[in-house]
């Protein structure tokens, strides 16, 4: 594959992922790396267990801690099923979505 076609085909997949998943939109100028994708999926099935998705892109959460304690709060919530482990990994998606690899790296930082 051609390094066009290759950037296109990365284009597209991320025009369908945002097309079928709001979760799974990455900051201008960044591709969506395949974990947080499936981290995207994850999200989006268990957030909109209880709520809209549309009440997780709007949330004006910008830190990544913010988004940790955010999602272990749901977490919490009677009916979530989010168990433990997924913690973490949905964390990644909404903190990607919002700062990036940037956004990652200060996660990965955190105490």
């Amino acid at each position: 594959m051609t390094t066009s076609a290759g950037v296109l085909v990365a284009m597209l997949a991320t025009a369908c992922a945002t097309e079928t998943n709001p979760l799974a939109e990455a900051p201008r100028g960044e591709a969506i790396p395949a974990d947080i994708a499936r981290a995207c999926d994850l999200a989006s099935q268990r957030c909109s267990r209880c709520h809209s998705i549309e009440r997780v892109v709007h949330a004006h959460i910008v830190e990544p801690q913010e988004w940790q304690r955010y999602v272990h709060k749901m977490r919490l919530m009677p009916g979530s099923d989010i168990p433990p482990g997924e913690e973490p990994v949905i964390a990644r998606c909404l903190v990607f979505r919002v700062a990036g690899n940037a956004g990652l790296a200060k996660l990965q930082e955190a105490p």
